[in-house]
């Protein structure tokens, strides 16, 4: 198509106007590259490939994407719009500015309104598999695989597709085409499990809560006899979700062990990886998740770990057969008609339950063109590291206690105070310990100083809980929780 990008200069009309000029921007990472330059190299796609553009704002992001070269800008994506048309409101419903809210807020919903935006999420899945070096079978160009608005509905939606690959009557008839039905998942999984379980209106009965050890991993000799018990009692067991990185411990589920009893029991088997997922990025320890390749569904946030701006998640699925169309899929004529002139597999939006969403995804890439791969894995190796340091540092020092040693950067600790050193053997112990924490939380807030999160566990105390993942923390800010947890209990 040469040199020239397509601007909508009136409803249903396209010219050729000159590119946006040359930036003498040298590229947020270092190369001179535009953000958008790898996305083209990624898909292999020329401008030629790309379908033709149909409104203004695709015009310029779609073919722009076709004229980005090394030492090319970038700035051009803040630009307003020369013109724009009614068609405008495909893109951006609310943003008439064509500011960098437009493009982050755009919908990715029919092809028209995201191309470039819907390529852009299939190649960050692409290059997240592809550099954790995982054999997941996934259609990485129009992959199945989606953002959502976060693990707890990423959870839900595993749910949903299980239940409808099982049976897929539920979708026309509901409640009443099934029998009694039991998911599984351990005791240390995230509570939108239980709460995506009543949104669908299988009950909170139907979770099966599967013991964990004292690391806090499911342990699946009793996940093999809670899939019994469930059969002897009537009940149809369809998913075990998998937990990769639990909240409060950290703990990362034997999943390879896990898969067998699913595959054996021809169970779905889902992983919340929504916490510990991002750990894939590391050479390091990347075996914390041996065996997510055999899941059936992952839950994944960058904004976690990775600390991409919130809100930024995906679900990704093994799936081929376009499960997530005929789960969801409403075939809307006025929006995802079936004869259009370029390939309808491209329509996300009839993929999934909401409809305009904003571009999550872009978060993601951007900070990925910025970090680069090396980047972003010295991001998660730095916090194991600074959590390994905080670990240390916490054994040298007069009461500061472990719950255990971690393996992922949950830091859990008591902070144990003058009064009540060398009283562990007390009846009281436990309870007065319990008080320390919320009495240093509220000190904390109310100085200003600090905020950590606290909990008591099974029959733990109160402790706190230090999650090391701000990627600007340091090894002075780790000397400093110490020293203020000290100074603010000194008087306890």
């Amino acid at each position: 198509m040469g040199s020239s990008a397509l601007v909508c200069e009136e409803e249903g009309a396209f010219s050729r106007v000159p590119p946006p000029p040359p930036s003498s921007f040298s590229g947020l990472a270092g190369r001179g590259d535009s953000p958008l330059f790898l996305l083209q190299l990624g898909l292999g796609q020329s401008r030629e490939k790309l379908p033709s553009p149909l409104y203004p704002r695709v015009c310029q992001t779609v073919h722009g994407i076709g004229a980005c070269r090394p030492g090319g800008g970038w700035e051009w994506l803040l630009d307003r719009p020369r013109v724009r048309s009614r068609g405008d409101q495909e893109i951006c419903r609310s943003c008439h500015s064509g500011s960098p809210a437009c493009h982050l807020s755009s919908p990715r919903n029919p092809w028209p309104g995201s191309q470039s935006l819907v390529l852009l999420g299939g190649e960050i899945r692409r290059a997240k598999l592809q550099f954790a070096k995982l054999p997941l079978p996934l259609p990485l160009a129009t992959t199945p695989s989606f953002p959502v608005t976060g693990g707890s509905i990423s959870n839900m939606y595993a749910v949903n597709l299980a239940r409808y690959q099982r049976y897929p009557d539920c979708k026309q008839r509901g409640l009443r085409a099934l029998p009694p039905l039991a998911l599984f998942t351990s005791k240390e999984c995230h509570y939108s499990i239980k709460k995506g379980a009543a949104f669908l209106g299988l009950g909170t009965d139907s979770v099966r809560v599967v013991k964990a050890d004292e690391r806090g991993k499911m342990i699946p000799e009793d996940l093999e006899r809670q899939i019994s018990l469930a059969k002897a009692e009537g009940a149809v067991p369809f998913l075990v979700s998998a937990t990769s990185g639990t909240t409060v411990l950290g703990a990362f589920d034997p999943l390879e062990a896990i898969a067998d009893v699913c595959q054996h029991h021809g169970l779905w088997l889902h992983v919340d990886a929504a916490w510990g997922g991002s750990v894939l990025l590391s050479q390091t320890h990347r075996h914390l998740l041996a065996g997510i390749q055999r899941a059936d569904s992952v839950a994944w946030n960058p904004h976690k770990l990775l600390s991409t701006g919130l809100q930024c998640s995906a679900l990704l699925l093994r799936d081929t057969s376009n499960l997530l169309k005929r789960c969801h899929g409403s075939q809307a004529s006025y929006l995802f008609q079936q004869d259009k002139f370029y390939d309808v597999a491209l329509d996300t939006g009839d993929k999934v339950v909401q409809c305009g969403r904003r571009v999550d995804c872009l978060k993601l890439w951007l900070m990925w063109k910025a970090q680069g791969e090396q980047g972003l894995q010295r991001r998660v190796d730095q916090a194991f590291a600074l959590a390994r340091y905080l670990v240390e540092e916490l054994k040298k020092r007069e009461g500061f206690e472990l719950v255990m040693e971690p393996e992922f950067v949950n830091v859990c600790f008591w902070f144990v105070p003058p009064s009540l050193r060398g009283k562990k053997g007390s009846p009281d112990y436990s309870e007065r310990l319990s008080k320390v924490a919320p009495i240093l939380k509220e000190r904390m807030v109310r100085k200003g100083s600090m905020m950590i999160g606290y909990q008591p566990h099974g029959t733990r105390s109160n402790f706190f809980r230090m999650v090391v993942a701000n990627p600007a923390l340091t090894r002075a800010d780790m000397d400093f929780l110490l020293n203020e947890l000290e100074r603010l209990g000194q008087d306890l």
